[in-house]
């Protein structure tokens, strides 16, 4: 009797906690959390008080998600820098290279009108770890925000936003927001809106 009651435990109850409480345990508890680690969703405002526009879903090198501040041509518009000079640095159009792109203007470029040094004053919420977004970042916010409908009011999201994406030592990627596509521009522009961003 007392071999059957301990042999049924061990076949059903230890199998079971091993197959379903520990394995779901990895399974659910874990991805669940990488998903939850941002505590946003897009569109929500963000902890420094912008518009949280991606997630990537998990978190790495420090960070998961990304927010925009919108401003518009409420600050002014601003010049890109460094006519002239080639920034190999600040050449990614990748997501997650806006802040390297910004960290190679800053470096490059002296000019205090840059969208660069602009971006790099901007300060809300306690926040002062904004930059310029790169190409694909700029894309990411119209995309997941602008052509969706989620800008909350008080933003102002017009102009000609500009990237953090050098082509060459005389063009860089901009974004049209009434055509809402990507066009290359001249560094010489200062016509253009710079749109802080920060990742968390």
């Amino acid at each position: 009797m007392f071999g059957d009651d301990d042999d049924s435990a061990g076949d059903d109850d230890d199998d079971s906690a091993g197959d379903d409480d520990d394995d779901s345990a990895g399974d659910d508890d874990d991805d669940s959390a990488g998903d939850d680690d941002c505590g946003y969703a897009i569109g929500d405002i963000g902890p420094g008080g912008g518009v949280v526009f991606y997630d990537k879903g998990y978190e790495s090198d420090g960070w998961q998600c990304m927010e925009a501040y919108p401003l518009g041509n409420a600050n002014g518009a601003a010049c890109w820098g460094c006519v002239g000079v080639d920034l190999p640095g600040a050449s990614s159009s990748s997501i997650g290279d806006g802040l390297s792109n910004t960290l190679d203007m800053l470096a490059g470029c002296a000019n205090e009108t840059t969208a660069a040094s602009r971006t790099a004053d901007f300060e809300n919420n306690g926040y002062q770890d904004w930059f310029v977004p790169s190409k694909d970042e700029l894309d990411a916010f119209y995309g997941n925000i602008m052509n969706v409908g989620l800008l909350p009011g008080g933003f102002l999201y017009e102009g000609t936003p500009v990237s953090s994406t050098e082509i060459d030592a005389t063009s860089i990627w901009v974004t049209n927001t009434s055509q809402q596509q990507m066009f290359v521009y001249g560094k010489s522009d200062c016509t253009l809106i710079y749109l802080p961003v920060r990742r968390f």
